[in-house]
């Protein structure tokens, strides 16, 4: 189990596309850089969404990769193109 991160709780994307745009803080912008960088440091095989909890504390994320091999919730190459699709590359990129 994971320690308890105190604080309000935000979600900031989805495993399915979502992106939150009701946040708009810096804090957004590094969680989308964050997938973003995950995706092209594994050489688009995986990518981290699902990205949650209190300010820089994320906690219960979803992996998508090419092999599916991260549970029913794993996409693969569907949930990567769900990502890129309402993904809006920023410096941070």
């Amino acid at each position: 189990a994971e320690r308890c991160i105190p604080g309000a709780y935000t979600k900031f994307n989805g495993n399915d596309g979502y992106v939150n745009a009701d946040v708009g803080s810096h804090i957004a912008g590094v969680a989308a850089a964050f997938s973003h960088f995950t995706f092209d440091h594994t050489g688009g095989r995986e990518i981290c969404v699902d990205l949650q909890g209190v300010g820089p504390r994320w906690t219960d994320p979803q992996l998508h990769s090419a092999a599916k091999t991260f549970g029913p919730a794993d996409l693969g190459r569907e949930g990567m193109r769900h990502f890129f699709r309402s993904h809006a590359c920023s410096d941070l990129c």
